[in-house]
């Protein structure tokens, strides 16, 4: 499945044309942080969130296996649930909030 979008932002400026592809993959795993935020708390705030997994990285408790991942779940018109994180290696046992 192919979608291209380039319509209007709010207040009427013309919003980046960009183009989506869904497709199946493999699953992979993934280390994140569970957040419910607030609209307004998105964009830059959510790198801290991204700093937590990578103090674990950093310490050797995981092995990074690729890209970071932004998951977007359950939104509202009041926020959102987010999964902040990085795919991984492989599977580890918990590690407080991830």
């Amino acid at each position: 499945m192919r979608s291209t979008f380039d319509g209007l932002c709010e207040g009427g400026e013309r919003a980046v044309k960009y183009a989506m592809k869904r497709r199946m993959v493999t699953s992979r795993h993934l280390a994140v942080v569970r957040d419910r935020r607030s609209w307004s708390q998105l964009g830059g705030q959510l790198l801290p969130l991204l700093d937590r997994v990578y103090a674990a990285v950093n310490a050797g408790r995981i092995a990074k296996g690729g890209h970071n991942v932004f998951v977007y779940l359950d939104g509202t018109k009041d926020g959102v649930t987010v999964e902040i994180g990085i795919e991984v290696a492989a599977p580890f046992d918990a590690l407080g909030p991830l």
